[in-house]
């Protein structure tokens, strides 16, 4: 069994990688400014009488606390998009193609920037999106195989997690079904 495709890695694509890799971070440094917001607001709010008890200064203090998350979140996706985009437009980055071959020794890739021959025990781990999947070889190496540029992406993606599942080790698949 063998899965072989060509996919076209731009900015789109790039995109979706480095969210799919800094969500974690950005769902974190959220939580950090709602409790923060929420915090600080009802302390003071309390302190300086502006509420009746600190749970009072909670509630009151919470839209403003999920909005400041909400903003942080948002703007760190913006930023994300900027600094790609601006990376392509200077032409520090630029698309390319790869070619990537999944069997039972591995996953074989070849681009513009070189070709890798990579045993799956020497796979960081294989996560799946709704978009993509992404078979990391280091924390910040990886390749992206989107969905929507297969030939026929439900029958590929089923066919890429059969070959997974039989050759790849389970604690490092993070896919669907």
């Amino acid at each position: 069994m063998q899965y072989q495709g060509t996919f076209k890695i731009g900015l789109k694509e790039n995109f979706r990688y480095n969210w799919f890799i800094s969500n974690r971070r950005m769902i974190v440094t959220s939580v950090v400014v709602f409790a923060l917001i929420l915090l600080l607001n009802a302390f003071l709010g309390f302190i300086y009488q502006r509420v009746e008890s600190f749970g009072a200064g909670i509630l009151a203090y919470l839209p403003y606390a999920l909005g400041g998350a909400v903003l942080i979140y948002l703007f760190s996706l913006l930023f994300m998009y900027m600094r790609l985009r601006t990376l392509y437009k200077k032409k520090q980055l630029d698309p390319f193609e790869q070619k990537i071959i999944i069997n039972r020794e591995g996953v074989h890739g070849a681009s513009a920037k070189g070709d890798i021959d990579l045993p799956f025990n020497k796979i960081g781990m294989i996560r799946e999106s709704g978009t993509d999947f992404v078979i990391f070889v280091t924390d910040t190496h990886a390749y992206v195989l989107p969905k929507n540029q297969m030939k026929n992406p439900s029958e590929d993606s089923e066919t890429i997690r059969k070959i997974l599942r039989k050759y790849m080790d389970a604690s490092k698949l993070r896919i669907k079904g």
